[in-house]
């Protein structure tokens, strides 16, 4: 096939070479329902009724406005161990001396007995590290 055409390429006698793609539809959020969310750190540190979203696709559990409106948590559990997506994120709090404030995830665990869940994040500015606090999810 000459440089710059299109179409379909041979690559034996004969046979001719194929593409196929998948759509992906993404994660499926649906109402699942309320839970109890508190927070240690001082910058967020109440605790509130939030509601939680969860997708079948990748068992993903979601708090859409979490630290603040458009900037969700997102989470999966896998036993006693969780998944925090992504594992640093902005929480979309701008500290009025350091900028935004982000969060990493530093092992979260899953208790099915109490259906809680216990964030471990560290608190994070561009000029450093506020510490390690935890946060937790009950679920209702």
């Amino acid at each position: 096939m000459p440089k710059g055409a299109r179409g379909t390429r041979s690559t034996k006698p004969g046979g001719t070479r194929t593409s196929q793609s998948v759509n992906f539809a993404g994660l499926d959020y649906k109402p699942f329902g309320k839970g109890t969310y508190s927070s240690k750190f001082s910058l967020f540190a109440a605790t509130r009724e939030v509601d939680v979203e969860y997708s079948e696709v990748g068992n993903r559990y979601r708090i859409a406005d979490n630290w603040t409106k458009g900037y969700p948590l997102a989470f999966s559990p896998d036993g006693s161990k969780v998944t925090v997506y992504p594992t640093t994120m902005e929480t979309g709090y701008k500290h009025p001396r350091f900028g935004m404030v982000s969060v990493t995830d530093q092992g979260s665990t899953y208790n099915e007995g109490t259906k809680t869940f216990t964030f471990n994040f560290k608190f994070t500015v561009a000029a450093g590290v506020f510490g390690i606090y935890q946060e937790t999810l009950i679920l209702k």
